[in-house]
């Protein structure tokens, strides 16, 4: 016979074998595998479903021949255990000071179950922190090298490396800000004086220290100091930050304890600002009423009651109900002096008869005075 095709029967005869082995062994991983003859060919048409588990199991095939003769022969399948596949992921990035987290990660061809060991110091020991995603604290500027382990639950290994870079914090260049609250320029007529100084910074101040030439003298809180009568003193002010940047802010003042400071000013007389006025008088019209076709006479009394001569003055009379107006002038009128005009209105021949109001006006480029008289056309 073909041998081949003899195999191939042998197999058949032991499948129902290889199901019970497959069977007994349902609580291991799922794994898959060919059947292959002795010659190393694979069988056709013949898939093993394993779980995915290393071990070894020894099945029998069993051959009947035409007369009933049985034979069997043992043979050994082995299953190996894939490994998991390891990620570190990353790079990572950080500065200093800060605390990042890794994140970790595994996957397997199976459903396994892994385990997380890190080696966060480089030193190939995977003993630094068994979390999945692990915390790492930034503390000095530089490239590092982390390395995850995974192990599955059937002890398979897998490992992967990344990388953290640790940035610089940036130099601090900015000084702090200092102000001395006190003392404060000027002459001061007692030697105890209070010394008072504030001090900010963008990060930190480490300290605060004044001088005024008897040598640095540490600062905390205000207080009071005494200085020597007589002198002039400079007082410099210092605070440094954290990072050793250094400000400062200075005063000047005199200690003088006999120092009478003088009279204050007599306050300036205020002398009025000339002005100029007029002011109206008597306003006579001699007649109780007037014809239309007449002419209306107004008799004006003014006053200069300014401080200046009035230059250019006018007198107007108008009367808007009838669109007539008359005006006379310019004339001058002197400081603290009267004046007097007489103005003639004529009245239109067709003007309704009734009562009017005369608008009279005094007034030049500097001032203007206006009053008003009842007027009767006949």
């Amino acid at each position: 016979r073909d041998s081949r095709a003899t195999n191939l029967v042998i197999l058949l005869l032991y499948i129902p074998t290889i199901y019970i082995l497959v069977k007994n062994i349902m609580g291991m991983r799922r794994k898959t595998g060919k059947v292959i003859y002795e010659d190393g060919t694979p069988a056709p048409n013949i898939t093993l479903v394993l779980k995915d588990k290393d071990f070894e199991k020894v099945v029998a095939k069993r051959v009947t021949d035409s007369d009933g003769d049985i034979a069997t022969d043992p043979t050994t399948v082995a299953i190996n255990n894939l490994n998991p596949t390891a990620e570190a992921n990353g790079p990572y990035t950080c500065t200093e000071g800060q605390t990042i987290t890794l994140a970790g990660s595994a996957t397997d061809a199976g459903a396994d179950t892994f385990s997380y060991a890190w080696d966060l110091d480089n030193d190939a020991s995977y003993d630094d922190s068994a979390n999945q995603n692990p915390a790492y604290s930034c503390i000095t500027a530089g490239t590092y090298t982390v390395a995850l382990q995974v192990t599955d639950d059937d002890n398979g290994i897998a490992t992967d490396t990344s990388t953290i870079t640790v940035n610089a914090i940036p130099p601090d260049t900015t000084l702090p800000a200092v102000a001395i609250n006190s003392p404060v320029s000027g002459i001061y007529t007692t030697t105890n004086i209070l010394v008072s100084i504030t001090a900010t910074d963008n990060v930190a101040v480490d300290k605060i220290w004044f001088n005024y030439g008897a040598g640095n003298i540490s600062y905390s809180t205000p207080a009071t100091i005494t200085f020597a009568d007589q002198v002039i003193y400079t007082l410099t002010a210092y605070a440094n930050d954290t990072s050793g940047n250094v400000g400062s802010d200075s005063v000047t003042f005199t200690v003088n304890t006999s120092y009478v400071p003088p009279p204050a000013p007599s306050p300036v007389p205020r002398v009025p600002k000339p002005q100029n006025k007029i002011r109206i008088g008597a306003i006579n019209i001699p007649a109780d009423f007037v014809k239309a076709g007449d002419d209306l006479v107004i008799n004006l009394d003014f006053e200069n009651s300014g401080d200046l001569d009035l230059d250019d003055v006018s007198a107007t009379v108008v009367i808007p109900e009838l669109g007539i107006r008359k005006k006379v002038g310019p004339f001058d009128v002197d400081k603290s002096s009267d004046a007097s005009r007489a103005i003639m209105l004529p009245i239109p021949e067709d003007a309704e008869p009734g009562e009017y109001t005369a608008r009279i006006t005094i007034s030049n480029d500097k001032l203007k005075r206006v009053r008003h008289r009842q007027v009767i056309i006949k």
